[in-house]
């Protein structure tokens, strides 16, 4: 997984993935004529398989945070931004055993200002929700099923019902629905 983000707020695109193989994530800091400084890695965990990374402000400090979904150790990890161009230590938060989480985003579920975080977990059949302290940390997963066999992979969300509150859209491997 990668995405293109402002993470030290210079106002040039600056790049994270994920690397699977190594447990860990990468983030390139762009220049301003569209190169990179050298990549910077960050583990994420033993065994972690990180296989998705999603940005967002969760400790409400103005500064871009990255949360990966860890299918390997049933967790997501967060890395807090810092305003020096690096990031703190990851912090895992479970997403359930033998959840084996794929797809997460990241929002506002309860409109308390705080971000929330949602999770696919293919194995585990359910999503997962995590919602958010606003510091950085958050409150232990809800899970709601997505039927047996259904092996969601990634979800998406928005107002899809206009009514100010964020719903939550997962795309199953198996079943549709």
């Amino acid at each position: 997984s990668i995405i293109s983000r402002d993470f030290n707020n210079d106002s040039y695109l600056d790049i994270a993935a994920t690397f699977a193989a190594n447990d860990s994530i990468g983030i390139l800091f762009g220049y301003n004529n569209g190169t990179f400084r050298q990549l910077i890695m960050y583990s994420v965990g033993y065994n972690s398989y990180p296989y998705e990374i999603v940005s967002a402000d969760v400790n409400n400090d103005n500064i871009l945070d990255i949360i990966v979904v860890n299918a390997g150790s049933n967790t997501i990890g967060v890395l807090l931004g810092l305003n020096n161009e690096m990031f703190a230590p990851v912090m895992t938060f479970s997403t359930g055993n033998s959840s084996s989480p794929y797809g997460g985003a990241a929002g506002d579920f309860n409109n308390d200002k705080n971000i929330d975080f949602v999770v696919a977990n293919y194995l585990g059949n359910n999503i997962g929700v995590l919602l958010g302290f606003g510091n950085g940390s958050f409150a232990a997963v809800v899970t709601y099923s997505t039927e047996d066999g259904s092996r969601p992979q990634s979800v998406a969300i928005g107002d899809f019902n206009e009514d100010n509150i964020l719903d939550i859209v997962v795309a199953n491997y198996r079943l549709i629905n």
